[in-house]
């Protein structure tokens, strides 16, 4: 296990409070005037169904496209807004008892032949309960919406340093192409030119760890997997 040198060690700085309101305000404010905009293009499309020619269908389809892709973005605001906002008591959490839970919650994934989230005995940590949840959900989901040639192998495994669990969530995916790995915590950035997958998945899982003084980082290698590595707050059970 490959987890003296870790590389979350090093990390990032936990970014300033001051966008927190921003997001917030961004993320509510904007909701009601796109499902308007949603829904009235969805009513546009009922009534002219087979009346269009093909060049308005195309641009009443390209709109609907983007409006629905603009309310997933916006979910994601809401959601990083709601981590970045919350005042949740940090309790001791079993990380065993998280990824077997999670390990559950992902079974139409692990029962396809090969699948498998594993994991070593894990220390406890001390966060927020929703929160721990939220950020091995969000790094289980990362893993299986970039999948390599083989079935997915996710593995999770940790050891305690001073008052640090260091972890180490690894999967043998296609990994991340270097020239989108500098900038995978920024919201709305592709793991991949082939993915349609674009929200906030990862920003929202640094902002869960830095809220707690914890860092993450990724490695990855194309076409053998991408490892996240995690310092977070030890807990004692």
């Amino acid at each position: 296990m490959a987890l003296p040198n870790h590389p979350a060690k090093k990390g990032l700085k936990a970014p300033e409070g001051a966008y927190e309101r921003f997001l917030y305000s961004v993320s509510h404010d904007l909701q009601e005037p796109l499902r308007m905009i949603s829904s009235f293009l969805k009513l546009l499309e009922t009534k002219t169904q087979g009346q269009l020619d093909p060049d308005a269908q195309q641009y009443l389809d390209y709109g609907i496209e983007n409006a629905e892709r603009m309310k997933r973005m916006i979910y994601a605001l809401v959601e990083l807004s709601r981590v970045a906002r919350n005042t949740e008591t940090p309790q001791v959490v079993s990380l065993n008892e998280v990824v077997d839970d999670l390990k559950g919650m992902f079974s139409g994934e692990t029962d396809k032949a090969g699948s498998d989230i594993v994991r070593g005995n894990l220390p406890p940590v001390l966060m927020p309960p929703s929160q721990v949840v939220n950020l091995f959900k969000i790094l289980f989901q990362n893993s299986f919406d970039n999948p390599g040639e083989e079935p997915m192998q996710i593995t999770v495994e940790a050891h305690q340093v001073e008052d640090r669990a260091l972890i180490e969530v690894r999967d043998n995916g296609r990994g991340i192409n270097p020239v989108y790995l500098d900038k995978i915590f920024e919201m709305f950035k592709r793991t991949d030119a082939r993915s349609e997958k674009i929200g906030a998945g990862l920003t929202i899982a640094r902002e869960i760890v830095q809220k707690h003084g914890g860092e993450i980082n990724l490695e990855s290698t194309p076409g053998e997997g991408t490892t996240a590595y995690l310092s977070l707050p030890l807990g004692v059970l």
